[in-house]
């Protein structure tokens, strides 16, 4: 625990109800509240900063039932996991519709339930899908790369988040993918 994050000058219409954050590299955090049709702007001391609305090609009603997965940030850009349509939007960190990367299935480099994502070495986009039980993999262009998993395996089984780093093992070098249900 390294301590509270006060926030203050939010607006008065802005409820901070955060079921999701990411961080850049400037230390800013990006929150999402509950009411998924946004985007909050967060400094290191607490200072709001601003907005940018999100999911803006979904009608209301679909903006506030559409379930998101827990978002990432890397260079420049917020990944953001829309679970029920099997998906990734990417924004830049203004708020600019991207890309979506994936589409909707049960099959081989389709996404049925993507919950987190991570992105490796600025160039592969890793997915965790909770119920496909696979690790998907993109370029950050939305190309599908591969996949591994599924419920032989029993390793990813309804996993909910994500983490991607790289390790330095004694005579290689690697990326360790670690999933995990809270």
């Amino acid at each position: 625990y390294i301590g509270r994050l006060e926030l203050s000058s939010l607006a008065d219409t802005v409820q901070p109800d955060i079921d999701h954050i990411a961080i850049d590299e400037h230390d800013i955090l990006y929150a999402l509240p509950a009411s998924n049709n946004r985007i909050l702007k967060i400094d290191a001391q607490g200072q709001y900063l601003g907005e940018f609305a999100i999911l803006m090609d979904l009608g209301e009603k679909d903006r506030r039932e559409v379930v998101l997965g827990a978002p990432r940030i890397d260079s420049g850009l917020l990944y953001l996991p829309v679970a029920v349509f099997g998906v990734i939007y990417v924004y830049d960190l203004e708020g600019g519709f991207v890309r979506s990367i994936g589409t909707q299935g049960n099959n081989a480099g389709e996404l049925n339930f993507p919950s987190a994502v991570d992105v490796v070495d600025q160039s592969i986009v890793v997915v965790v899908d909770k119920h496909r039980y696979f690790i998907i993999c993109f370029s950050t262009e939305g190309r599908f790369l591969g996949e591994f998993g599924g419920t032989k395996d029993g390793f990813f089984k309804e996993q909910e988040k994500l983490s991607v780093k790289k390790k330095d093992f004694s005579e290689s070098k690697g990326t360790e993918v670690v999933a995990w249900k809270i």
